[in-house]
């Protein structure tokens, strides 16, 4: 199934790559009687659109299809294969290679945003799991810590003449360090629940 589908994309690309190139050496040789010359930026303009929209491949097809347009229609003698005229072969030479410079740039561009807008969809999803992997632990980490200090406290209340002074101390500790772990936890939570506000707007 995705074989198919992705030749059908590649179809659609070529598809569209030759129809661009048609319409572009249409309205070129509308232009060239009322220019007297043989206008080709465009057509580079053409390839550069199959291989943004299509890809390399259809953009190469495109330069084809252009230059073999242009040297039938756009350059003399119009309506026959073939250039004799040695300013206009070396005009179309340039044309077809600035195209399939073009159209490889264009195209590597494109694989390069492509790459960029997949990697971010990659992140995005990592960091939203890592938000909800510390929005949890924070959580569950609170409920133990609390118990932990409410028999701190209680054994304070209860046993503290029981105990010695380093004792005393321990306990002291242990129900400040609860008391600040819970601070930390509770910080987590607002990071976490900030952060979901931020990646929903």
């Amino acid at each position: 199934n995705f074989i198919s589908g992705r030749s059908r994309s590649r179809a659609a690309g070529f598809a569209f790559a030759l129809l661009v190139s048609l319409v572009g050496i249409v309205v070129t040789a509308m232009l060239r009687p009322v220019l007297q010359v043989a206008v080709l930026p465009p057509l580079i303009g053409v390839s550069l659109v199959a291989a943004w929209c299509g890809g390399r491949w259809p953009g190469l097809f495109s330069v084809l299809v252009t230059s073999i347009g242009a040297s039938f229609f756009l350059f003399e003698p119009v309506g026959a294969f073939g250039l004799d005229d040695p300013r206009d072969i070396s005009e179309f030479t340039i044309f077809a290679t600035v195209s399939v410079a073009v159209v490889l740039m264009t195209a590597s561009l494109r694989n390069t945003r492509d790459r960029v807008e997949r990697r971010s969809r990659e992140l995005e999803t990592a960091l939203k799991e890592m938000e909800e992997f510390t929005y949890a632990m924070a959580h569950n980490l609170r409920a133990p810590l609390r118990g932990m200090a409410g028999f701190g406290q209680m054994l304070q209340e209860e046993q503290r003449e029981r105990l010695d002074e380093s004792g005393k101390a321990d306990l002291d500790r242990i129900i400040q360090s609860s008391k600040v772990m819970d601070v930390l936890l509770q910080g987590l939570l607002a990071y976490a629940a900030l952060s979901r506000i931020e990646v929903q707007s």
